[in-house]
């Protein structure tokens, strides 16, 4: 495929997201008519759709990326993540395609119509999604690999950030700021990094001492939504907020409580996502390592075209602490 046109180059020359130009390429609901016609149109001067119409006929290769729509949104982790990955993607040459599934289709084990056309040879599950959706698709015999997400119980191939030593690291930081009363927030169950993340806050609490303090709220429904942070009468020395946006979230709780952070508590995050850099105090977090992650998925794709029976493994990619205002 050639490289000189891709989706990234649309959405500059008009100004929208590389989502909306996804969106409008393959059909899908989430843009406006008007924007959909200024993007096919973009697409056509351009030259984008000569050459995939001209690939289609050579069954250029395609890779579909699912994420569940709980886990999307415009500002959200996994869409940054999807950009990055979207622009990896298409600088090596393939078609990417991106579903994102609905509650109702999830449930349903909806197969997206993207799996039945010629050329896809991969897919992508990026976040957690239903194990029987999964287990559905995979009957199309088409491979498939977890991004930032794992499952013990499948011997598929992972990439997934440092979850556990990134917690150890950011729960150890209060620790040696003096702080013992500490309370995870996030629901345990509800994905595989979560459950890490706090199995490396319980990590340092037990080695400090402090396992007494051990405890957690939840953050989220059972369907994934968030909840609003119940906050007790008395208020912990510091919070572990599984995502940034939560930290976000739990802050603007606090302040409307009038509790001062970090002055009266501290609070930190996980991700590194924007949201944590424009929050009043900024939060404490650990940046993943985005553009490692997604290198690593291109590097997944190859390799499964080059190799049917590649041995799979989790592969861990470490990040970052960054260390702002939200914590003491």
């Amino acid at each position: 495929m050639s490289k000189s046109v891709k989706m990234a180059d649309i959405a500059k020359k008009l100004n929208v997201s590389i989502v909306s130009v996804s969106k409008a390429l393959s059909g899908k609901d989430g843009v406006s008519s008007d924007t959909r016609q200024k993007i096919l149109d973009a697409a056509d001067q351009m030259g984008y759709l000569k050459v995939s119409a001209k690939n289609n006929g050579l069954e250029q290769e395609t890779v579909v990326i699912i994420v569940s729509e709980k886990f999307f949104g415009d500002s959200s982790f996994y869409s940054n993540m999807y950009n990055t990955l979207l622009q990896k993607l298409n600088s090596e040459g393939y078609t990417t395609l991106l579903e994102i599934v609905s509650d109702i289709r999830e449930k349903a084990n909806y197969i997206p119509p993207a799996l039945n056309k010629k050329g896809v040879v991969s897919i992508i599950y990026m976040g957690e999604i239903s194990r029987s959706y999964i287990n559905e698709i995979s009957k199309k015999g088409i491979p498939y690999f977890f991004l930032d997400f794992y499952d013990a119980n499948y011997n598929i191939n992972s990439i997934i950030s440092d979850s556990m030593i990134g917690s150890y690291l950011l729960t150890k930081h209060l620790i040696d700021k003096g702080l013992k009363d500490i309370t995870f927030v996030g629901s345990i169950s509800q994905t595989s990094s979560i459950m890490d993340r706090y199995l490396g806050y319980c990590k340092a609490m037990t080695l400090s001492g402090n396992q007494e303090f051990i405890k957690h709220i939840e953050d989220r429904d059972e369907s994934g939504r968030f909840l609003k942070i119940n906050l007790p009468d008395k208020l912990p020395e510091g919070y572990f907020c599984n995502c940034d946006e939560v930290a976000f979230r739990l802050i603007q709780n606090l302040r409307d409580k009038n509790v001062n952070v970090p002055n009266d508590v501290s609070v930190i995050g996980f991700d590194g996502s924007i949201i944590g850099e424009i929050s009043t105090p900024a939060i404490t977090t650990y940046k993943v390592d985005i553009p490692a992650m997604t290198q690593l998925a291109v590097f997944m794709v190859n390799m499964l075209l080059k190799h049917k029976n590649l041995v799979p493994r989790r592969t861990v990619v470490p990040g970052t602490v960054v260390l702002r205002d939200s914590s003491k």
